[in-house]
């Protein structure tokens, strides 16, 4: 049995008692999702990156999916304990857009930058909003 410690904006949740042989990704996320991202409320998903700690190196390891999961715990078999790190990302975005001042005069090809919000954790379906 493996004990988990999800980091996530400077708190620490822990999980006991993982058993590898029956533990997957979506288990992962669902843990992540639970004790980690309880901030986030239902009806946003956000996109996020989950990386484990590399014994014996200052690296970390990406997870995304079943054989990162089971290579993870095979590099911490020795110690049975196991750090994971949630990261959620922002992206910016340049918009490019035309705008009719009202006056009939068009003020053609107004740049801007925002930032926004990756919102989801779906495999190949990103949602943006923008954040003020």
């Amino acid at each position: 049995m493996y004990g988990i410690t999800l980091h996530h904006l400077n708190k620490e949740f822990p999980l006991r008692n993982i058993d590898p042989d029956r533990y997957s990704y979506i288990d992962l996320l669902a843990d992540v999702s639970e004790k980690a991202l309880n901030h986030v409320s239902g009806g946003l998903n956000i996109m996020i990156v989950l990386s484990c700690d590399i014994p014996s190196s200052v690296g970390r390891m990406e997870v995304n999916n079943d054989n990162d999961v089971l290579e993870m715990f095979k590099l911490h078999r020795r110690s049975g304990c196991i750090n994971v790190y949630v990261r959620e990302l922002n992206a910016n975005i340049e918009i490019n857009m035309n705008h009719n001042a009202g006056n009939g005069n068009n003020i053609s090809n107004v740049n801007f930058t925002r930032e926004v919000r990756v919102e989801t954790i779906q495999i190949g379906v990103v949602k943006l909003r923008l954040e003020q």
